[in-house]
């Protein structure tokens, strides 16, 4: 029951492991398009936003 245990909480944490990757992978994605269509803030206006 243990090792059944054990195997579980590995094979969990390395599936996290893999859809943390993609999330990460597909957030590059998303901000390269921004970037390329000129979607971009520098830091002020967008510090700006956030005290509004």
């Amino acid at each position: 029951m243990k090792v059944e245990t054990i195997n579980y909480v590995i094979e969990s944490y390395e599936q996290q492991k893999r859809e943390n990757a993609i999330a990460l992978l597909k957030l590059l994605m998303l901000s390269e398009k921004d970037k390329a269509e000129g979607r971009v803030f520098s830091k002020e206006p967008l510090l700006d936003g956030l005290t509004d």
